[in-house]
């Protein structure tokens, strides 16, 4: 009997252990694909593997006056909303400024439809680890274009 709670404690430590691996690389592939896609304005990232937590997010960047901040994990599907809403609880608080907040995860966690409400400077890295291919909803280039479409429309003064 005591064998099988040792066995299941080493079980517990290991698939901790798995799901930091897989968090850290939603980061590693995550990071890279913004750089290599410059979604947003910054050359570089500043991020945190494991369970480090010397800066107080995962992923920092900052440049020409703009910041980012942002939360990532890798998760399954049936606890996705739990961890999204404790990203988003950090990620709103008061203290956390920036002109861009970001929740970073896995793409098996959501359909590929995924599409959720945001606040305006919020925004959701789906990374796919195994192509290293990810997407942003929602995405800031045409949140870009779209500005620009509104104010190109707007009436001139004369």
């Amino acid at each position: 009997m005591h064998q099988a709670r040792d066995t299941l404690s080493r079980t517990n430590v290991d698939a901790e252990a798995a799901n930091r691996i897989m968090s850290d690389l939603v980061i590693l592939h995550g990071v890279r694909w913004l750089l290599n896609h410059d979604v947003f304005p910054f050359d570089s990232y500043t991020v945190e593997y494991g369970n480090e937590n010397r800066n107080g997010f995962d992923i920092r960047a900052a440049a020409s006056g703009s910041t980012l901040i942002g939360e990532a994990f890798n998760v399954a599907q049936s606890f996705f909303q739990n961890k999204k809403n404790a990203m988003l609880k950090k990620l709103r608080d008061p203290a956390a400024t920036a002109d861009f907040k970001v929740i970073m995860f896995n793409h098996d966690a959501v359909r590929s439809n995924y599409a959720p409400k945001s606040q305006a400077e919020e925004f959701f890295v789906v990374v796919n680890i195994g192509t290293g291919v990810a997407r942003v909803v929602p995405d800031p280039a045409l949140d870009v274009v779209a500005h620009q479409s509104s104010v190109a429309r707007l009436p001139s003064a004369g």
